[in-house]
């Protein structure tokens, strides 16, 4: 329902904030709403959207953690951010939109939990040649477009996904 903190339109853009963490349950996080701080991590509980370039602009070395959360993350969400983990846990799935990551020069990046992979979700990611995947929901097909440096694909507790030789397998 509408009951529920919804984060507006940089709301705390270019504040240097250096870790957030929201407890309750947010309805929607605004477009650049955190953008442009010196995060390092974030631990959330989001039902609804993650708006366009979110948290653009940061460095997240400590990752991104999704706690029950049911949502989707849009385009550039991450974008330019040193991000290196992303997870989901306990109950709700998270669908990444396209690119949101784009401009980020990780060269690894572990994704943990329930996450739907959609198309180019991990696109546009040049510098990435290491993916870790465990209990990975679905891979679109073209979730990985545009990131043509990846070297080795792990699959650790596929739920129908699996590894071999650095190719994501499909069980299913």
């Amino acid at each position: 329902g509408g009951n529920g903190l919804k984060i507006n339109s940089e709301a705390f853009k270019g504040v240097g904030l250096t870790s957030v963490v929201i407890g309750c349950s947010v309805t929607g996080i605004g477009e650049s709403a955190f953008a442009d701080n010196n995060l390092e991590y974030i631990e959330m509980q989001v039902s609804g959207e993650i708006s366009n370039n979110a948290f653009k602009n940061n460095p997240l070395s400590r990752g991104v953690v999704f706690n029950n959360s049911v949502c989707t993350v849009s385009q550039g969400a991450f974008a330019n951010c040193s991000i290196g983990s992303i997870e989901c846990k306990g109950t709700g799935t998270v669908t990444l939109g396209s690119q949101i990551f784009s401009g980020s020069n990780v060269d690894k990046l572990s994704i943990v939990g329930s996450f739907k992979l959609g198309s180019g979700s991990i696109g546009s990611m040049s510098a990435l040649n290491n993916v870790t995947l465990s209990r990975v929901a679905s891979i679109d097909k073209d979730a990985f477009s545009k990131s043509s440096n990846i070297e080795s694909f792990v699959v650790i507790d596929g739920g129908g996904y699996s590894s071999d030789s650095g190719v994501i397998l499909d069980g299913g």
